[in-house]
Order: C-alpha cells, then sequence, then structure tokens
C-alpha cells in the first residue's frame, strides 16, 4: 500500500526535499478555516501546499509548472459523478483526473484525498485510476460529511501515514473512529487486479 512520503520520521526532511500537496478548490464556499487548517497541517509534516481555485477559473497546469506533487487534496461539494458547487457548476471526476493527467504534475503512485460528501466511494476511484494512471491510491469519506470532521480525518490520516507507519487502510479506520464517519481508500492495483482499469495505451 502506498505511503506518502517514504521514509520519514517525526520532524525529519529527508535530503531537504519539500514535498508539495496539490490543493484544489473546486467550489466557491469551501470553508477557509479547513483551507488554513490544511496548511498547518502539511506545513507540521514538512509539506508545502500549493492551491489552484478551481472555482475561479484558475487553470491546473498554469497553477502547477515547475511543481511534481506526491499528494491532492480536494475539497468542494462531491457526490458520485462531480465536485464542484452545491447549487451550480460541477465538473465530472473523470474530467477532473484527466485534466490532472494532462498537466503532468503528478508523481508516479501519488495519492488523492477527495475532502468532500461521498469522495470514499469506489466510483470516484474508478474515475482516477482510468484518467490518471499515476494515482495509486484515492481515499476519502463514502457519506455527507461537515468540514471540521474532514479536516480532522485528513490530519488522522496524514499523521498516521507519515509518523505510525500506518498503511492507508488502518489510518482510515483510525479516520473513520475520531470522526465516526467512514473513510475508505482504494488502491490501483486491486482495481487492476478486478478488472475494472485498464492501463494499456
Amino acid at each position: 500500500m502506498t505511503t506518502i512520503p517514504e521514509g520519514h520520521s517525526e520532524g525529519s526532511n529527508p535530503c531537504g526535499v519539500v514535498h508539495y500537496l496539490l490543493v484544489l478548490k473546486c467550489s466557491s464556499d469551501v470553508c477557509q478555516d479547513e483551507v488554513r487548517g490544511v496548511a498547518a497541517v502539511t506545513s507540521l509534516l514538512g509539506m508545502q501546499p500549493i492551491y489552484v481555485d478551481k472555482a475561479r477559473g484558475e487553470n491546473i497546469f498554469q497553477k502547477t509548472k515547475g511543481h511534481c506533487f506526491r499528494a491532492v487534496y480536494v475539497a468542494g461539494h462531491g457526490d458520485h459523478a462531480a465536485i464542484g458547487e452545491q447549487q451550480g457548476a460541477c465538473q465530472r471526476w473523470d474530467d477532473l483526473a484527466a485534466e490532472l493527467c494532462a498537466a503532468a504534475c503528478m508523481q508516479e503512485d501519488s495519492v488523492v484525498f477527495c475532502a468532500c460528501c461521498y469522495g470514499g466511494l469506489r466510483a470516484t476511484a474508478l474515475s482516477f485510476f482510468r484518467n490518471c494512471p499515476n494515482v495509486e491510491s484515492v481515499c476519502g469519506p463514502t457519506s455527507s460529511i461537515s468540514p471540521a470532521s474532514i479536516f480532522l480525518a485528513f490530519h488522522v490520516i496524514l499523521y498516521g501515514v507519515y509518523f505510525g507507519n500506518s498503511s492507508f487502510d488502518m489510518a482510515c479506520r483510525l479516520a473513520t473512529d475520531a470522526t465516526q464517519h467512514c473513510f475508505t481508500v482504494h488502491s490501483q492495483q486491486e482495481a487492476l487486479s478486478r478488472g475494472e482499469v485498464n492501463l494499456l495505451p
């Protein structure tokens, strides 16, 4: 199972490498406290967040030039098919994943954290696996959820993977216990073994 990034211990930053977190704001009412919290947590864990405000029309390719990401935090209002405004424009998960792939900003074995309602559904994960081969894992909640619970789960999952030497499965179970909302992780390898994804050209 993927871990992000490998080789970390608490307070360390091996070889002085800066690990970047791509934060995609996909709705205009993304909670600013949530965004500030994500910035604080990622800073503590030795990561630097870079923001793309898709709700304001910002382009992933233009905003991510010169950076390569191992993890993506996708914030907005979501369901099994799309993410975006609660009442208004949305982008299909397939299209968002294809846009990420076209931006060529994702490292191999990347992780996507879907910080939205229903972001942990299998259909969402398959959209990323089928349209962005560099995405190895997708995690998120399987139900409607508040920004406070999303942020707590994100913190628990990243801490578990960074410092607790946890698998994503274990980290998601800890996030589920902490928030009383079910968090799941899906892996590309599992999808490949089930014949749900074909990465051949």
